[in-house]
């Protein structure tokens, strides 16, 4: 009986479509038919991720009707070719990042949320902006004996033009340096919903808001 990856305790429900993480119950946080994402997997995929996780699911499922219908037949068949081949520019395709894009699937039309595409952008913008400020703090650090600056305006405008800002608050990064370590964080988690980014050290980490 397989156990949840994050949860050893607990029995995996599912397996990420995305990362293949085993998932309990709790570590699921979206399933859409056949696909299950992590709440990690989630808020990093896109509208063309879905499409192409769904196509790459029919692929496989028509490999294995058509070795249902045909036992009796050894080796791959030009169909058999046909599908490997499908599968292999499936994999190779590249999402498509759209704000609202819809999926029709079996006369079913689900609806992404723009929502989802816009929590990775802010992610992404904030990755950018911490690591920025953490390049210019080990720039400070050789310069001032491996210490890390008392405050962030230390670093402007030797070794940072500006402090950029949360990208969805508009507000400074909270910033702590205590015993040669430090970390830049958002001042308001909460405004990012359940996933926000921390940085420890120059390092980046995810993490939920209950985390904090």
């Amino acid at each position: 009986m397989e156990r949840c990856d994050r949860h050893s305790e607990r029995i995996a429900k599912g397996i990420c479509t995305s990362c293949g993480d085993r998932l309990c119950d709790e570590c699921i946080s979206d399933r859409r038919g056949d696909i299950v994402l992590c709440f990690e997997c989630a808020v990093k995929a896109t509208a063309g991720d879905f499409e192409k996780w769904e196509r790459k699911k029919d692929a496989e499922a028509e490999i294995r009707r058509a070795k249902i219908k045909k036992p009796e037949r050894e080796g791959i068949g030009g169909f058999g070719w046909f599908l490997i081949i499908t599968l292999s520019i499936i994999a190779l395709e590249s999402g498509i990042i759209a704000t609202d894009y819809l999926v029709v699937r079996r006369g079913e039309i689900s609806r992404i949320s723009s929502n989802t595409i816009t929590k990775r952008y802010n992610l992404d913008v904030s990755s950018v902006n911490m690591h920025k400020i953490s390049m210019a703090i080990e720039k400070y650090k050789d310069g001032h004996g491996g210490a890390p600056p008392k405050e962030l305006s230390a670093l402007v405008p030797d070794y940072l033009g500006s402090i950029p800002a949360d990208p969805v608050t508009g507000l400074d990064y909270e910033y702590l340096a205590e015993d040669g370590s430090y970390s830049v964080t958002c001042s308001a988690p909460e405004a990012h919903g359940m996933l926000y980014l921390i940085n420890v050290n120059g390092k980046l980490h995810y993490k939920k808001l209950e985390e904090k």
